[in-house]
């Protein structure tokens, strides 16, 4: 790739609008797969093309933007190939479960582009997935020195403190990282998570009823409401809650469920 190819990935975000229509017939998650499994064989111009089918998508636009930015500068020579291809790789074998094998891929990534956050964020991801929690707080520590403006790193680290019992620094991060982006659905319900453990009821439930209303489609803050108002014998609002859960196909432990017959039925 010459920087006239690194121009035309750049001006992928001047057409997305007529791209995405054309996207529309594909699921985003499928698009988004491929693009990773032509990065991580070094086909950047192919990855970035399914990119910029789905960089209107609210779940994926912001990480497919970050990509194709990293395609043009490996396009002007500002970045190298292999660490890119490393990068990928990792992030696939951890979408595979493959941790382990993810692990060794990052690494190599983070030998060639030890300056790419992106690197540290995985890396950190993977350490907690194999349950290695100081190391993954010591990557996500890293991230955050290359780039402290990162929502979500913010918000892993508040799961280190909440893994830990540390829930006032857990409260503390969550609520850093929706201080960066309010939009961060997943720091949202982590927030509310860190918060019932400090035994902060109130506050953990009007964060969890934030996120059904801005994701009145969103299973997993309706298992929590369910959850949460039957552990404070609020049985009545546990039922509106499992109503939903039921209607979205999600569920929850058997024991619930049968304490609230008396009040679904």
């Amino acid at each position: 790739m010459n920087k006239s190819s690194s121009k035309n990935i750049l001006a992928v975000f001047f057409i997305v609008s007529v791209l995405f229509y054309y996207g529309c017939g594909v699921k985003s998650e499928t698009r988004y797969q491929k693009g990773l499994k032509f990065a991580a064989s070094g086909k950047f111009e192919k990855a970035q093309r399914e990119f910029a089918l789905i960089v209107s998508d609210k779940d994926y636009g912001q990480d497919v933007k970050e990509w194709i930015i990293r395609f043009g500068k490996v396009a002007e020579g500002k970045m190298e190939k292999d660490g890119l291809i490393y990068l990928f790789r990792g992030i696939l074998q951890g979408n595979d479960e493959n941790w382990v094998q993810g692990l060794v891929e990052l690494k190599k990534a983070r030998e060639i582009i030890p300056g790419d956050a992106k690197v540290y964020e995985n890396l950190g991801l993977t350490y907690m997935e194999l349950g290695m929690w100081d190391e993954a707080l010591y990557e996500w520590k890293e991230a955050i020195d290359i780039n402290p403006r990162n929502s979500d790193t913010y918000d892993k680290i508040g799961l280190y403190y909440c893994q830990m019992g540390l829930n006032g620094l857990a409260i503390e991060q969550h609520k850093r990282a929706l201080s960066i982006d309010s939009s961060n659905v997943n720091a949202l319900l982590n927030l509310g998570t860190a918060l019932k453990k400090a035994d902060r009821i109130d506050e953990a439930i009007r964060v969890y009823k934030k996120v059904a209303s801005v994701e009145p489609d969103n299973v997993e803050v309706h298992k929590r409401l369910t959850e949460t108002f039957y552990e404070i014998d609020k049985m009545h609002h546990a039922a509106i809650y499992y109503s939903k859960l039921l209607r979205l196909k999600g569920d929850v432990d058997p024991e619930i469920k049968e304490a609230l017959k008396p009040y679904t039925n």
